[in-house]
């Protein structure tokens, strides 16, 4: 028999034995013959490579070359526009940091730039906005977002799951952005309990999936969840350290922020203008009108620009370096490229990056946040997109 479970639980499980069917030939079928596929791309495509360069470390796959491709793609682009960046500070708008690029060629312009004497904020238009929450965490979500953080994916992978087999989330390998009763009731409890009632707004975010989307088993968000573990009312199987509790944050939040009202900003639309060097054109969220998500998952506001015509003397550089108008990848940003063109799967996401890393195709950065293709990992991938374009394209 077949049992289909939506959510790791007792009651679901239980559900499940209910519920069990006939086994689908059919899908039995299509693992086979995806299995299959691997490895007739993978083993052949890597034989041919250990015969060419002589190094039995190095493989190939359906999934992994063109993932390949893209890391190096990118990293060519990146090239192609590198320019200098500046960030400011201003005196009269604590908190507010206005970051511009400088293409490379324009090397008097920068250097005019650093020691400029007034910037101008000319108010163009403003508007109204409603901002909708975001559905709980799927699995690539999770990995671009907490790749912020600095960490790779397969630890933020690891780290996951160390929290569920602790019991303090759901499975965290899913496609589905579903959230059933049990986890709606979660949400109520914990909007209730911290005063914001009103700002519940229920929603299961489509329909069962295979599994559900990643959310807290518990109504506990990261102090709670702490108190509850000093007080040994919540018993991890583990100890938590603090990159647990971070990703644990980042999932409470966003389911919680699933569960509320969206809320209404103002949005402030300048010309800012550098001494008449420079100018640029940025839209500003300058407060909120009505509230929702926002005291969960809370914007950047900028509550002091209220004028129509802001004159700032003498704006500090915070920081400048040299860099690109079009970053290197993260590993999330990797894995949202995956999901929208299809290829692995939430199990697998991290595996085939740490595959790409393991072959020595590509590195991390010094700040150890983007990827960067190897001098092999461009050779391996130019000798396969060449010789074996069709089993290596997305």
């Amino acid at each position: 028999w077949r049992v289909e479970l939506h959510e790791i639980t007792l009651k679901e499980f239980m559900k499940a034995l209910d519920n069990k069917r006939f086994i689908d030939r059919r899908l039995v079928e299509a693992e086979i013959y995806r299995r299959i596929l691997d490895r007739l791309i993978g083993f052949s495509l890597t034989s041919k490579l250990w015969d060419i360069y002589g190094l039995r470390y190095l493989g190939a796959g359906r999934v992994q070359t063109p993932v390949l491709g893209w890391i190096i793609d990118r990293y060519n682009e990146y090239l192609a526009n590198k320019c200098r960046w500046i960030i400011y500070g201003f005196k009269n708008t604590p908190g507010f940091t206005l970051k511009i690029s400088i293409p490379w060629r324009d090397r008097e312009l920068y250097e005019k730039l650093l020691n400029v004497n007034r910037v101008v904020f000319k108010r163009i238009c403003e508007r109204v906005e409603v901002v909708n929450p975001p559905p709980p965490y799927t699995t690539d979500q999770l990995l671009y977002d907490a790749s912020k953080l600095g960490l790779s994916t397969s630890t933020i992978m690891r780290i996951a799951q160390d929290l569920f087999e602790s019991g303090l989330i759901t499975y965290h390998r899913t496609s589905s952005t579903y959230v059933s009763s049990n986890g709606i009731n979660i949400a109520a409890k914990y909007l209730s309990d911290k005063g914001l009632k009103q700002y519940f707004k229920p929603s299961h975010w489509g329909s069962p999936g295979t599994h559900e989307a990643i959310r807290p088993v518990y109504p506990l968000d990261r102090l709670d969840l702490e108190k509850a573990i000093s007080e040994r009312l919540v018993n991890p199987v583990i100890p938590l350290t603090n990159l647990h509790l971070r990703v644990y944050e980042l999932i409470f939040n966003r389911f919680i922020a699933s569960q509320m009202k969206p809320y209404r900003v103002v949005k402030y639309r300048y010309i800012i203008d550098f001494d008449g060097l420079h100018s640029v054109e940025k839209e500003i969220d300058v407060y909120v009108i009505e509230d929702g998500f926002n005291l969960v998952l809370k914007p950047r506001i900028v509550n002091t620009l209220y004028g129509r015509e802001i004159h700032v003397d003498e704006p500090v550089v915070i920081a400048k370096y040299n860099g690109s108008t079009k970053p290197l990848y993260r590993e999330g940003d990797v894995v949202l490229l995956m999901k929208s063109n299809g290829l692995g799967r939430p199990s697998t996401y991290a595996k085939i990056i740490e595959s790409l890393r393991r072959h020595g195709y590509i590195i991390r950065s010094r700040r150890g946040e983007f990827l960067v293709p190897t001098k092999r990992g461009v050779e391996v991938y130019r000798y396969l997109s060449m010789n074996y374009p069709e089993l290596t394209s997305v």
